[in-house]
């Protein structure tokens, strides 16, 4: 199998899928390209097997239209599978798909869960009241462009089920209001800051050992890389990864 590679995102995606399909390095053959339209491109003009992207980007309706034809792959729930997917790609879930050509729509195939982030500083009444604004006027920004139509409160709902980051107090409180936060949601936002606290706290005394040693802080320096590697390790820290109710809950009695 060829697929195209362009970027660090794809190279993660093929690699979790042939830990998904138990396959072995050489089954899978990744062709680096210059950019993501080259890769693109490769798979429009037959030059690769497997292609990674969103059910409604642009290229789908191309690509469907082309001589080589497009078939999304659905994923089959097995647990064994996903956990050796959830190994290298541990912040992505599998969920049935809700855009794109509507054929395509339903099949089970990884899906990234895209929210939107705020500062911890910001003030709570203001992000009550913007996420108040997005809930009740959804009606006017449907359909105007395929993010849009993710802004309701349900596909919101579904997504704090795999949420690995802290949410807002504001969000908290409008959820509440309209019934949507639960205990199993305030002990999964007490472990997710809990973590993400630890993350932060390592991250800064990894960079200060490294510039004590006169390293550059840089994803392609193997010295740093390695030193923030060895120090995670050496602190016990867990992964950020989408974890279960009861995940959550054994973890936060670890810390408690």
């Amino acid at each position: 199998m060829t697929v195209p590679v362009a970027a660090t995102t794809l190279v993660h995606f093929y690699q979790a899928f042939r830990r998904y399909m138990d396959m072995t390095p050489e089954e899978m053959v990744m062709v680096a390209h210059a950019s993501f339209p080259g890769a693109y491109r490769a798979f429009a003009q037959g030059q690769a097997d497997l292609v990674y992207t969103a059910p409604d980007s642009p290229n789908v309706l191309e690509w469907q239209g082309g001589p080589h034809g497009l078939r999304f792959l659905d994923f089959p729930e097995d647990p064994a599978a996903e956990a050796r997917w959830g190994e290298w790609l541990p912040d992505v879930p599998f969920s049935k798909v809700a855009r794109g050509p509507k054929e395509y729509q339903g099949i089970r195939m990884p899906v990234n869960y895209w929210v939107g982030s705020s500062l911890a500083e910001l003030d709570a009444d203001v992000v009550y009241n913007l996420v108040k604004w997005i809930d009740e006027n959804y009606d006017r920004v449907k359909g105007l462009c395929s993010e849009c139509n993710d802004n309701t409160m349900e596909y919101f709902r579904e997504s704090l089920d795999y949420a690995y980051a802290g949410v807002h107090d504001g969000t908290i409180r409008y959820l509440k209001e309209k019934g949507m936060w639960s205990a199993a949601d305030d002990a999964r936002n007490e472990y997710n800051c809990w973590l993400n606290d630890q993350y932060v706290e390592a991250y800064s005394t990894a960079m200060q050992m490294a510039k004590d040693k006169g390293l550059q802080i840089a994803p392609d320096n193997e010295e740093w890389v390695q030193l923030w590697r060895d120090y995670k390790k050496g602190l016990g820290l867990p992964r950020l990864r989408i974890m279960t109710d009861e995940e959550i809950a054994a973890a936060l009695a670890k810390i408690k």
